[in-house]
């Protein structure tokens, strides 16, 4: 099975943006182009195992996948484009049980932002986790499942105004065997999923 990953690692970006979809296989690449799906459909084919996504706009949010050389299609990652002031990023890729789980809060200005708050299924969890604008949970637990969403204050004009970031949904999953490159290969860990609306935890598929 073959493994999608971003670059930077985050499943929400603003528009303008850029990031790198990277799919590791079974096979080299070069031999065979990999395949590249965009919310089902084949986006493109490349002789690498890179797809390069700039200056993105909100048409570009939706589901990616990959199938390279020699392996069937890999984990589905969900890319979310903003155009809002205030954005989360949380993890695109499966976040393993005991590592450590990092999320920040972002402004559409670099350095704009201040106060920044961060809140987990409506309660305030800033002061056990957060630093500056980042927060960093350092062994994930399945019961940190739950809605995510941040807070800061913006600079407009002549006043400073409260924001509030996309509410996203963070579901980890107990330990289970997950296929990585193929049959022969696998490890022993838990799913994290992320969805931009909220909703119930839902099943990830590998």
């Amino acid at each position: 099975m073959a493994l999608l990953t971003t670059d930077p690692p985050w499943s929400t970006i603003f528009r303008g943006e850029s990031v790198t979809l990277r799919c590791r296989g079974s096979q080299p690449s070069g031999q065979q182009p990999t395949t590249w799906y965009h919310n089902d459909k084949i986006l493109a084919r490349t002789a690498t195992d890179t797809y390069r996504i700039t200056n993105a706009r909100q048409k570009q949010t939706g589901t990616y996948k990959c199938q390279s050389p020699g392996s069937v299609a890999s984990n589905p990652i969900t890319l979310i484009v903003s155009y809002d002031w205030l954005i989360l990023q949380v993890p695109s890729h499966a976040v393993f049980e005991g590592e450590l789980l990092c999320m920040q809060c972002r402004g559409w200005e670099p350095g704009s932002v201040t106060s920044v708050q961060y809140f987990r299924d409506g309660a305030d969890i800033t002061t056990r986790y957060a630093s500056d604008k980042q927060l960093c949970i350092p062994r994930a637990e399945t019961q940190q499942s739950g809605r995510y969403r941040c807070t800061g204050q913006m600079n407009s004009f002549l006043s400073v105004i409260k924001r509030e970031s996309q509410e996203l949904h963070v579901c980890i999953r107990g330990k289970k065997f997950l296929g990585v490159f193929g049959p022969s290969q696998k490890s022993e860990g838990v799913e994290l999923c992320m969805m931009a609306e909220p909703g119930p935890c839902y099943q990830c598929r590998n």
